[in-house]
C-alpha cells in the first residue's frame, strides 16, 4: 500500500470543542484573577506577610469581601456560559463541574431548564445523579443525619445536636491536614465567645488511623465533640462522601431549625457570620 500524504489532512474543530476551549480559557482567567486577590486573605489566615505582626478581624473580612467579589463574577459568568449551552453535552459538563457552589434551588433549575433533546441522553441522567447526590447536602437542604462514636467510644448522632434551636459547625478535619490544625485555635476562641449565644460544633475527623487523631486530640484539647469517620465496609459511604466532602477542611453550617446554610464557613466567613447572627463579641480583636 502507498504512503498517505497527511500533509494534506487538515482537522476542523467542532462547535462542541470550540465550547469546551472557550469554558477553559474562562476558566484560566477566573484562575488568574482569583489569585490576584487571594494571597491578601491567605497571609491573612496565617499571619504572613503584613499581617505577621498582628490581625483584626475586621481586616480578615475586608480581604475575604475582596476574594468572594471575584468568584461571584466568576459565578455569573458560569451560569450565563451553561444557559447559553442547555442545548448541548458542554452545558452539560461545565455544570456537573461546577454544581457544588450552587444552592438547592438552584440545581433544581438549572437541571430543569436544559433542552429535550439533551435531556434524553445517557449522559443527562448521569450528571442529574452526580447533582442530586450533592443536592442532598447543599445549601437549603435539610441536614442529613448520621451517628459516629466519640474519643470514649460513645456514640453520638447528629440530631442529638442539630435542629434543636442552635446553629451547629460541622467541622470535617484531618491531623495530617496543615489549614486544619493551624485553624483550630482560632475556632476555639471564636467557640469560646459564640457557644454561650448558641454556636455548636462537632469536628469529624477523616484521619485512617485512630492512633493519629488520638494523638491530634490531646495536643489540640477542643472542648466540643470529637467524632472519627472511620472507613466503612465495602459499598458503605464515610459520613464525609454523603456530605461532598472533597478536602479538608470543610465546615457546614447547620441552621437551629436544621437546614444547611453555609458549606465554607471558616475563618473570616466564620467570624463574619457569628457577628450577623449574634452581634462583635471579638472586642478588641474586631
Amino acid at each position: 500500500a502507498g504512503r498517505v500524504d497527511y500533509s494534506a489532512v487538515r482537522v476542523t474543530p467542532s462547535r462542541l470543542h470550540d465550547l469546551y476551549m472557550e469554558y477553559k480559557a474562562e476558566k484560566a482567567r477566573a484562575l488568574h484573577e482569583y489569585m490576584e486577590v487571594y494571597m491578601d486573605y491567605y497571609d491573612y489566615k496565617y499571619g504572613k506577610g503584613k499581617y505577621s505582626a498582628g490581625k483584626r478581624i475586621s481586616e480578615g473580612v475586608t480581604a475575604l469581601e475582596k476574594l468572594e467579589t471575584v468568584t461571584k463574577i466568576h459565578d455569573a459568568r458560569l451560569k450565563r456560559f451553561i444557559a447559553r449551552n442547555k442545548d448541548n453535552a458542554i452545558g452539560l459538563f461545565v455544570f456537573q463541574e461546577n454544581a457544588e457552589p450552587f444552592t438547592v434551588t438552584e440545581l433544581d433549575e438549572i437541571l430543569a431548564s436544559f433542552t429535550p433533546g439533551v435531556k434524553a441522553t445517557a449522559y443527562y441522567k448521569h450528571v442529574a445523579d452526580k447533582v442530586n447526590k450533592v443536592k442532598r447536602t447543599a445549601v437549603g437542604a435539610r441536614f442529613v443525619d448520621f451517628t459516629l462514636k466519640d474519643a470514649d467510644g460513645n456514640p453520638v448522632r447528629v440530631s442529638d445536636h442539630a435542629g434543636k434551636g442552635r446553629y451547629l459547625l460541622l467541622d470535617f478535619w484531618a491531623s495530617w491536614c496543615g489549614p486544619c490544625v493551624l485553624e483550630i485555635p482560632h475556632l476555639k476562641d471564636a467557640y469560646e465567645l459564640y457557644h454561650p449565644a448558641g454556636f455548636n460544633v462537632i469536628s469529624i475527623s477523616i484521619d485512617d488511623r485512630e492512633a493519629d487523631w488520638r494523638r491530634a486530640l490531646e495536643q489540640t484539647r477542643v472542648p466540643w465533640p470529637q467524632l472519627l469517620d472511620e472507613k466503612k465496609a465495602r459499598g458503605e459511604s464515610r459520613t464525609s462522601d454523603i456530605y461532598n466532602v472533597h478536602a479538608v477542611p470543610t465546615c457546614v453550617l447547620i441552621s437551629p431549625d436544621g437546614v444547611i446554610v453555609d458549606r465554607d464557613l471558616r475563618v473570616s466567613r466564620m467570624d463574619r457570620k457569628l457577628i450577623e447572627l449574634y452581634g462583635n463579641r471579638f472586642g478588641d480583636k474586631y
